[in-house]
């Protein structure tokens, strides 16, 4: 899962069977069943489209939260789901949220208190740490079809082509150059859902760092050397990283916690066990809907009308006849 999966800090195409085998040194074969067997014991629960915020024209935030009480957070989780900008939620055992948000650039979440970004909605939270995701450069200009495959690929990124070409009337050729050309310029990548839920033997924990600029590469690289079962990392912030490592128990939890805690230029470091990874799509599909609206609106505002075609000849041929002259 590990070389399956990409982030926003390993930015890349979806990596295929034989790249995978190559890395690990196995056959394409052995690769594909262990994925096989993964979906069929309801680990992988299959492929999500994470959208590049900068494809909105946007920026991406994660905060922590933590609560007074489970329950209280509990109470919270619809209401958040409903926020604008919420595109995924993460809980843990406890008292725990962590929310990724898309917002407009200039805002300045890391100084926000979470009352103030979904108040009052959280009454007893507390702003943990927050940092900005450092997502890639995106130039890519999309067009209204470039909107309408993300928006059949947001729920599942493993459409076919020839399925996808079929709902838009276009040719399975389109819609593969399209993917192709949005994947290449950054404007999202396919991410591995995971149902941590149905691991076995071990414990998802996620490992939070936050620590100074100029020891953050170090202290990532030390994380990366020091524990072989890292499933997904994210390390692109200049002063947060977020490790999901799996763990034997909370005893080895907490080890990782007190290495973690000892390290140089470390201000904070936090563990905490995976429950729930919950990818919000409403206010996405909103969004993606109203730039499939935008495009087709502005197809018709620049589509000339019959009217227009004989006052185009008619100017024509008046240059034409002037030049005579």
């Amino acid at each position: 899962m590990r070389e399956m999966a990409t982030s926003p800090s390993q930015w890349n195409e979806r990596r295929s069977y034989t790249d995978v085998a190559r890395k690990l040194g196995v056959d394409e074969e052995t690769v594909r069943n262990r994925l096989k067997m993964m979906r069929e014991m309801g680990l992988l629960v299959g492929w999500r489209l994470i959208v590049n915020a900068r494809l909105l024209g946007l920026e991406s935030s994660n905060l922590v939260l933590e609560f007074d009480s489970p329950e209280s957070k509990e109470a919270a989780l619809t209401r958040i789901r409903e926020k604008d900008g919420v595109v995924l939620i993460q809980s843990f055992f406890g008292k725990t949220l962590q929310v990724t948000v898309f917002h407009p650039n200039g805002d300045n979440l890391e100084r926000r208190e979470p009352e103030n970004f979904v108040s009052p909605l959280t009454t007893g939270a507390k702003l943990t740490t927050s940092w900005k995701v450092n997502v890639p450069r995106c130039d890519h200009e999309p067009k209204e079809l470039d909107w309408r495959i993300v928006g059949l690929m947001l729920r599942n990124a493993e459409r076919r082509f020839p399925e996808m070409a079929g709902e838009l009337h276009v040719s399975t050729r389109t819609v593969k150059r399209r993917v192709n050309l949005m994947m290449g310029s950054s404007a999202f990548f396919v991410q591995p859902e995971l149902d941590f839920r149905k691991t076995i033997g071990v414990m998802p924990c996620q490992l939070l760092i936050e620590c100074a600029p100029e020891r953050k590469r170090a202290v990532d690289d030390l994380v990366v050397s020091k524990f072989e079962r890292i499933v997904f990392r994210l390390t692109n912030s200049k002063t947060h990283s977020i490790f999901t490592v799996l763990c034997s128990n909370v005893a080895e939890m907490k080890e990782l916690l007190k290495w973690a805690r000892s390290q140089e230029g470390v201000t904070l470091a936090k563990t905490d066990i995976i429950e729930n990874q919950d990818y919000v799509h409403e206010w996405l599909e909103r969004e993606v809907g109203r730039r499939i609206q935008n495009g087709r609106d502005n197809a018709r505002l620049v589509t000339p009308g019959r009217s227009s075609k004989p006052k185009k000849i008619a100017i024509v041929k008046v240059a034409a006849n002037s030049r005579r002259g």
